[in-house]
Parts: C-alpha cells; structure tokens; sequence
C-alpha cells in the first residue's frame, strides 16, 4: 500500500496506520509507552479485525484528534479514545478485552497521530519491532462478517451505507452520547 494511503495528514498532524507483524511477542503497553515517549505520539495497538479499512481508521483518527484538542476523550489517557471509538463503547474494559492485543499477539494494527517531524522517528522503531503487513489493515470478507455480527449492524444500514461510514458514525453517536448524560 502507498505511504498516502496510510497517512493523512491534518494541519500540521500527522495520522497514521500501520499493519504489523511482530517479529516476538512483546508487551504491548511497553510497546506503546516507548513510542509515545520518544515520539510524543498518542498511538494504540490494536487488534486489526477491528478496523474496517484505512478509510474506517483514518475517519476514527480524526474524531480522537478532535476530542483530543478540544480535552474531551473519554478515557484518562487519549489513546484509549481510539480503542474505544474502534469498538464503539465507552467501557473500557470490552474495549481492551475485545480490541485490545493479547501479549502473545503476533499481528497488529498501530492507529494514532503525531507532530509530522515525528513520523520517520516512529516508523523507524515500528520497523524494528516487526514486518510491515499492510493486508492486516484492509477489510477482508471474513473480517466485515465478523464486524457486522459485532456491532449489529442491519442489512438496511448496508444497502444505504459502505461499513467504514457506518462504524465511524456509531463511535461519534454514542461517544457524543457520553457526554449528554
């Protein structure tokens, strides 16, 4: 896949998605606790069967950067919001448990956004942490069965609506709901 069809960039931020295999398993919270530290980068590992294409990911990219400028995610840390958007819950324990990567996960998805002067620090240790797999990011006729039982989602809604639109349009509803009650 291109660079442009991972990135988008936002002003002056950079968001990102990145399909990767591991070349070990390693701790996932170290994994991302390390890059975001170097990097300034908020960023979540994430399990790729949540992500229904690069345009699904880029459209929940920039509702957590929105949240994140305006101080409203949800979570106390701004990465969870894009776990919890991904899922299209504010429970953050179903997020992590249906979402989040197991520590033996060999497979990712890393979603988030930095200071564009960043990027190439933050590819540079992604490289190091395993092998590009760009196919892990795309929305396999496996993976949008498994996101349409999920999250419910209706035939009707599909005959009217791709699935990226669709589970980015829930995330912003009901986490728009969060803040209402």
């Amino acid at each position: 896949m291109k660079e442009e069809g991972r990135r988008n960039k936002f002003k002056d931020v950079e968001f990102f998605c990145y399909g990767l295999n591991l070349s070990k398993p390693i701790k996932i919270t170290s994994l991302q606790d390390e890059m975001m530290k170097d990097t300034g980068a908020i960023l979540q590992a994430v399990d790729p069967n949540f992500i229904a294409g690069v345009e699904h990911a880029k459209m929940i990219l920039r509702q957590s950067y929105e949240a994140y400028i305006r101080g409203i995610f949800i979570a106390n840390k701004p990465n969870l919001d894009i776990l919890l958007r991904l899922v299209c819950t504010k429970k953050i324990e179903t997020a992590l448990k249906d979402a989040g990567l197991k520590e033996d996960s060999r497979n990712c998805a890393i979603l988030g956004f930095c200071d564009k002067s960043k990027l190439k620090i933050l590819e540079g240790k992604l490289k190091d942490k395993g092998e590009q797999n760009d196919q892990a990011l795309e929305l396999s006729d496996t993976k949008k069965k498994f996101l349409i039982k999920y999250h419910d989602i209706s035939p009707q809604e599909l005959e009217n609506y791709n699935l990226a639109t669709i589970l980015s349009e829930r995330a912003a509803t009901k986490l728009l709901r969060f803040f209402k009650t």
